[in-house]
């Protein structure tokens, strides 16, 4: 999940950019940016970069499992993606009635776990038809492209029958969509921890913990509750969006996390390597002044 939504990253850098200047807190600017008509533009490369961060991980996370095992991530990747695109509700009309359009909210964070869920169990589906040769092979002498695509035709159709047979059954029953289900059974006790002060804490003391044994903290927390810390950024940003003025719903999100709990890597190492650093000036001890120097 990590290395999936890593390749989220990208976009979600390049949206905040496009978010902080929209909001630039000189006063006058965004009456300036809107009177000026800008704004809606900086919103538009704002919902098209940070706005897909879920169905960019979708990709992320299918491709990560493949490539662990192997296989061709890129096949893998796009299958999941588009299976969390058969999933996904259309937008409805008044009447009720399905249009061919998505609705951008769960492009988002709104998706986010959605997105997660759909690619694991897509990333191991497909591995496990090319681990057993359930596929389509072609002869040595097609491209190595051609050939991959070939590949990929019989466990992707079985993925995506799979999720468009999870669509049609939720579809039909008083449970909502995958997005309202899966938000309302694991996003709300996971959001409670990760969005508020004494579950925060309780992460990192778990974090440190790890560490302290010889565990990968950040691998083992931050893999499960990464996703709410980035959730939360887009929620940040929808209620910006919807009015700049006000107050934000969470303080609790990935920045916040990096700046100002894992300065220097788990534990706050920072501090460690600096007090290190201020002992060996002060001790003149040569070997370790010579490491530290370059801070």
């Amino acid at each position: 999940m990590r290395d999936g939504i890593i390749v989220a990253m990208p976009l979600i850098i390049i949206g905040s950019l496009f978010l902080v200047i929209s909001g630039i807190a000189i006063p006058g600017w965004i009456e300036w940016l809107e009177a000026q008509g800008i704004q809606p533009y900086l919103m538009k490369a704002v919902n098209g970069t940070f706005g897909l961060m879920g169905l960019v991980a979708s990709f992320g996370v299918a491709h990560s499992i493949a490539r662990q095992y192997n296989k061709d991530g890129g096949s893998a990747g796009i299958i999941a993606m588009s299976a969390f695109l058969v999933v996904t509700p259309n937008v409805m009309t008044g009447d009720k009635v399905p249009e061919e359009a998505i609705p951008q909210i769960y492009m988002g964070s709104q998706g986010l776990f959605v997105a997660l869920i759909i690619g694991i169990i897509s990333g191991l589906i497909f591995q496990w038809f090319i681990n057993r040769n359930i596929r389509i092979k072609m002869p040595d002498q097609v491209p190595p492209a051609v050939a991959q695509s070939f590949s990929a035709l019989i466990p992707g159709a079985a993925i995506i029958i799979l999720w468009l047979a999870v669509y049609i059954a939720l579809d039909n029953l008083p449970f909502g969509n995958i997005h309202e289900l899966i938000v309302n059974t694991l996003g709300v006790p996971l959001s409670l921890m990760g969005g508020s002060l004494i579950g925060t804490i309780i992460l990192v003391g778990l974090n440190s913990a790890f560490w302290f044994v010889g565990i990968h903290g950040a691998n083992v927390v931050n893999a499960v509750i990464q996703p709410i810390w980035l959730k939360n950024i887009d929620e940040n940003r929808l209620a910006y969006q919807a009015n700049p003025h006000g107050d934000l719903p969470h303080i609790i999100t990935q920045p916040f996390i990096d700046n100002f709990v894992f300065m220097g890597g788990g534990g706050s190492t920072i501090g460690l390597v600096i007090v290190i650093a201020i002992l060996a000036f002060k001790k003149r001890s040569s070997k370790i002044t010579k490491t530290m120097a370059p801070l």
